[in-house]
This record gives structure tokens, sequence and C-alpha cells, in this order.
């Protein structure tokens, strides 16, 4: 599924220079249980580096002001930031790959996956 979004003010919306494609995941799927969720959400986390999978806890889990986790982690508020966005980037494409949804082969050809 792709969605398309505009960047730039209203002048530009007739160019199509300035159209982004974004893919977007639907993560609601009914191939996994519960149980097999939770388990590659955690394999997922816990293969992180230590100081994401630290942050990332502390910010996304425990919702910790991000001046608060960088105190906590001796680092600078613009290192976290820097950590966290690595963490979530790995995060997305480690679970992309379990739940994205599957396609028909006839849709797929000779196309490797």
């Amino acid at each position: 599924m792709a969605k398309l979004s505009y960047r730039g003010d209203a002048e530009a919306e007739d160019n199509l220079e300035d159209v982004v494609i974004r893919e977007v995941f639907v993560w609601g799927d009914n191939r996994h249980s519960p149980e097999q969720t939770t388990e590659i959400l955690e394999q997922a986390m816990w293969s992180l580096d230590p100081i994401c999978r630290a942050v990332f806890v502390l910010r996304d889990i425990e919702e910790i002001p991000i001046e608060q986790t960088a105190l906590a982690l001796n680092r600078s508020v613009r290192a976290l930031e820097t950590y966290l966005l690595r963490a979530r980037l790995q995060l997305r494409e480690k679970l992309a790959r379990s739940f994205r949804p599957a396609l028909p082969e006839t849709l797929l050809g000779d196309y490797p996956v």
C-alpha cells in the first residue's frame, strides 16, 4: 500500500516532482498469535545495540522525557535522539520482515522476495 503526500506550499501541489510516495505497512494481520507477536517483538528489540535498546525502552516504552533519559545514560540529548532514530529504523526493518503481508505468487512473478 502506498500513501501520497505533498511537500511544500499550495502552489507546488501541481508539480509532480513534489509528490513523495511512502510505503505504509498494515501491521494488523492474522498470521501470528498474540504469543508469536510478543516473541517477534522481543527478539527484534533484543537484537538492537544495547544503547539503542536502552534509549528505545526508556523513551518509547517507559515514556521518560529525553532530558531525564540523557542524564540517566550520561549522554547528550542530541546523541539520544540519534540512538532513538536508529533504534526505530532498525526495529521497523526487522518487524517489516515478519509482518509484511504475503503477496500472491501471481503478483510477484519472477521478482525475488
